[in-house]
């Protein structure tokens, strides 16, 4: 390259702007060409983009329009839900279940109210909120029962309180706590199927 140089700096001043003229030429020749090469590029990835953005949309209309997965109603065992005919009764029996375990916690149960129905990966889910006092080792007994209760329930909220001891309760004695806890059920897809026609 250095050779070069010196070479087209040894030609005559006319020679020179020549040889000037023809490398201007030459590097606009490159400079157009890199340029379309570029612009080719840049468009052929926008149509690519383009393409996959329609192919996308028709995939989301797709989803959109496919119905509901339809699981088989006898693929559930009948062992995993509380008997009940409808989502009222099924609550009945979870309230009757929650009573008989709180029982056995030796936990007292303050108050029952319930929750609104859920759908948890299509199956339905009745809840209750316990109000409940124990000492602590009742109430962990009381949790530990829910959690391995057959059926199976579901915990989804719990919270822990301390209670002030009265002035004739013994100081030795292991102060009380309350537990405020939510409890679902799942429900039968049959009785969930069967109130949703008919409602």
């Amino acid at each position: 390259m250095t050779n070069l140089l010196i070479h087209l700096l040894n030609l005559p001043p006319k020679t020179q702007r020549r040889s000037a003229v023809v490398i201007l030429c030459i590097i606009v020749t490159m400079g157009v060409s890199g340029t379309w090469l570029l612009s080719d590029v840049l468009v052929t990835k926008l149509d690519m983009i383009q393409d996959m953005r329609r192919q996308l949309f028709r995939l989301h209309q797709l989803v959109e329009s496919r119905p509901a997965p339809a699981f088989p109603i006898d693929a559930y065992p009948s062992d995993l839900f509380l008997a009940g005919s409808s989502e009222a009764t099924v609550q009945a029996k979870l309230q009757e279940k929650i009573s008989e375990l709180a029982t056995a916690s030796n936990v007292t149960i303050a108050s029952l109210t319930g929750v609104p129905a859920r759908e948890i990966e299509v199956v339905r889910y009745v809840g209750l909120r316990a109000d409940a006092q124990g000492n602590y080792a009742a109430v962990l007994e009381f949790i530990r029962q829910i959690e391995s209760a057959m059926p199976p329930l579901v915990i989804t909220t719990v919270s822990l309180r301390g209670n002030l001891r009265s002035a004739t309760e013994d100081v030795l004695a292991e102060p009380p706590i309350s537990v405020d806890i939510t409890i679902l059920a799942p429900v039968d897809p049959t009785v969930a199927a069967m109130q949703e026609a008919s409602s």
